[in-house]
């Protein structure tokens, strides 16, 4: 009789290549130095935008469109034309150190593109009023940067923009009453106190403890 043929274990060996593989070669050049930065902040920044001499805008602006959300940083100036209104933004964009061009686009050529130092970036649109020709509404958008600094920003150019001058600095310092339910202290108390003070002081002056002596 033929005996069944049966599965043998096998015992396998796992060694070393008797031969070395050449080494790959890199399609690479490994860098002299590592970057001082982390590698997301690598990128090339923005160029800055340079300061236009004068913003030129057409005598007839366009209307905004019905499907148009204007923002609210907005106003309307009325008796004034187009290249007043233009001439008054960029003196106060001048004047606060700011720099501006017109837009690249076609469609934006009432457009005015504005950067601050600090990252802000904001646009300044001019429009005609659909009701009234001869109005002009100027729009204020911010695209980037510190919602306060384009707060202090907005206002000054929209005031500007209305012919208006720009809002003084307060020269005197407010003063603060004190409140009317303290007890007022009489003189020889004030004196009792300043020379309680005085003393306070003379005795952390002469205290052989070097903390009582900052």
């Amino acid at each position: 009789t033929m005996e069944e043929e049966r599965p043998k274990l096998r015992s396998v060996a796992i060694g070393a290549p008797t031969t070395s593989l050449p080494p790959l070669s890199r399609s690479f050049a490994m860098p002299s130095k590592l970057p001082s930065r982390p590698l997301h902040v690598q990128a090339a920044p923005k160029q800055p935008i340079t300061a236009s001499v004068q913003w030129t805008v057409d005598s007839m602006l366009p209307a905004i469109s019905a499907d148009y959300m204007l923002e609210r940083t907005n106003v309307y100036i009325n008796n004034s034309s187009a290249q007043q209104v233009a001439d008054r933004i960029t003196e106060c964009l001048s004047c606060q150190s700011l720099s501006y061009k017109e837009s690249d686009e076609e469609n934006k050529k009432n457009s005015l593109l504005g950067e601050r130092h600090c990252g802000l970036r904001f646009y300044l649109n001019l429009f005609a009023d659909a009701q009234d020709p001869s109005t002009i509404i100027l729009e204020v958008q911010r695209l980037t940067g510190c919602a306060f600094a384009f707060k202090q920003v907005c206002r000054e150019v929209c005031r500007s923009a209305k012919g208006l001058s720009a809002a003084a600095p307060p020269t005197m310092k407010r003063k603060f009453p004190m409140p009317c339910g303290l007890p007022r202290a009489s003189s020889a108390e004030k004196a009792m106190r300043f020379e309680g003070e005085v003393a306070r002081a003379l005795e952390m002056i002469s205290s052989p403890m070097l903390d009582s002596q900052l």
